[in-house]
């Protein structure tokens, strides 16, 4: 055989799991880098210098709380999102404990798992959205991770209790800013959560940017009031117009006061 003759190569195939977790990159056969991307992939510099730099700008929660005036559908869907927020949050609570005397250990991602597929065996849980049993494991997940903080430090542990009857009815969503919709309701001044639609509201501050979570609540009196927690940079926090003057007093309205 010449050696000038080129021998194709078979391509082998290149699986997800043969990447490495850290440190260097596998080096790919340009052929095989052609075929899987289409192209050849560029090379560190002109990716670094295509790709912009996201800004390093740490950002605020800034939340606000305004009264919710719901409609009878909607304070009977708040009803069920509060007993399943409830259940996903009990049950979550006593898969953790039973996993810590048999000696194993449950993440919040395998107690997401164990959700979904409990959700199949119960059509009825479909009729509820699927962020609110998220948000009440990824709560379980924090009040775990606040006990052992404290007892890490010495302080008081605070272990999570179960929720009961009489608990704060109360569970949260997660609003998706992608969505034509919320961003539309938004722009009009109002807010359009995930399966409740257009809510009617008091004091809403719609200037900013969309909210990222949306806990709602009912007190016991029947009042029902939603907390809207959105992410902002400090430069987009408006500062107050006027300084602050240290010679300003109180006018009581009085000529003599007794001290």
């Amino acid at each position: 055989m010449n050696r000038n003759t080129e021998v194709a190569r078979p391509l082998r195939k290149v699986s997800i799991t043969e990447w490495p977790r850290g440190g260097h990159r596998r080096r790919l056969h340009s052929s095989t880098r052609k075929l899987m991307f289409g192209t050849l992939m560029p090379k560190t510099g002109e990716m670094e210098a295509a790709i912009p730099r996201q800004s390093l700008e740490p950002t605020i929660v800034v939340g606000q709380r305004v009264r919710w005036y719901p409609t009878a559908g909607q304070r009977q869907l708040a009803w069920r999102c509060f007993n399943q927020a409830r259940m996903v949050y009990n049950q979550g609570l006593h898969q953790l404990e039973v996993a810590y005397r048999s000696e194993q250990k449950l993440t919040v991602n395998q107690l997401s798992l164990l959700w979904t597929q409990f959700k199949a065996t119960d059509p009825r849980q479909f009729d509820v959205p699927s962020q609110v049993g998220q948000r009440a494991l990824r709560h379980l997940d924090t009040a775990f991770k606040n006990f052992f903080r404290r007892v890490k430090v010495g302080g008081k542990p605070g272990y999570p209790k179960p929720k009961g009857r009489f608990s704060p009815d109360q569970c949260s969503l997660t609003v998706d800013g992608r969505s034509n919709a919320i961003q539309r309701a938004w722009s009009a001044g109002k807010l359009q959560l995930p399966g409740f639609g257009v809510c009617k509201t008091r004091g809403l501050r719609s200037d900013g940017s969309l909210p990222v979570t949306v806990a709602l609540s009912r007190d016991a009196v029947g009042h029902y009031r939603l907390s809207l927690n959105h992410d902002r940079s400090p430069s987009a926090i408006e500062a107050p117009t006027e300084a602050w003057n240290p010679e300003a007093r109180i006018d009581l309205g009085l000529t003599p006061v007794a001290i």
